[in-house]
C-alpha cells in the first residue's frame, strides 16, 4: 500500500518544535488514510472479508525520520555492525513483557508471540483515538562522510 508524501509548506515549518509537529501529524495521518481504506476494501469486497495488516510509515526530512508503526511491523536502525529495533510491537507478548509477566528472552519463543493486538482495518474507522496510540519514534540520521 503506497500513499504519496507532500512536504508541508514552509510557513507551517516555523520552529523545530512545529515542524515534528507537522511530520508526526504527516505520519498519522498516512496511517488514518490506509486503515479506511483497507477497513473499506474489507467491508466490500467478499473476498478481502476480515482483512488486515501491519505497517511501519516513515516520513524523512532534515536528517530526521519520524516514524510510526501498527501491529508487529517493525523498524530498524543498523549502525555498523549493530542493529537497533526503534519501534515497539503491538502483541500479546510485548504487553505481557510490558506488564513484567514474562521476559523479553521468553518472549521471543513465547507460543502466542504472533497474535497482535493492534492492525489496519481491525481498527473501526469510528474509533480513531485508538490511532493515538501507535508507537512513534524520532531519530536523528547522520551522514556518512566521504572518504577522499
Amino acid at each position: 500500500f503506497f500513499l504519496m508524501i507532500r512536504r508541508p509548506p514552509r510557513s507551517t515549518l516555523s520552529s523545530s518544535s512545529a515542524a515534528s509537529d507537522v511530520y508526526k501529524r504527516q505520519v498519522h495521518g498516512f496511517i488514518n488514510e490506509a486503515n479506511k481504506k483497507i477497513y473499506e476494501l474489507s467491508r466490500t469486497k467478499e473476498e478481502m472479508h476480515g482483512m488486515g495488516t501491519t505497517a511501519v510509515v516513515a516520513v524523512v526530512n532534515d536528517g530526521k525520520a519520524y516514524i510510526a508503526n501498527v501491529g508487529d511491523s517493525r523498524a530498524y536502525v543498523i549502525s555498523g555492525e549493530n542493529i537497533y529495533q526503534i519501534t515497539k510491537d503491538h502483541s500479546m507478548v510485548q504487553e505481557m513483557v510490558d506488564e513484567g509477566q514474562i521476559t523479553k528472552t521468553q518472549a521471543r519463543v513465547h507460543p502466542r508471540k504472533n497474535i497482535i493486538t493492534k492492525a489496519l482495518s481491525l481498527i473501526h474507522i469510528s474509533e480513531p483515538t485508538r490511532l493515538l496510540s501507535i508507537s512513534y519514534a524520532v531519530f536523528c540520521l547522520k551522514k556518512k562522510k566521504k572518504k577522499k
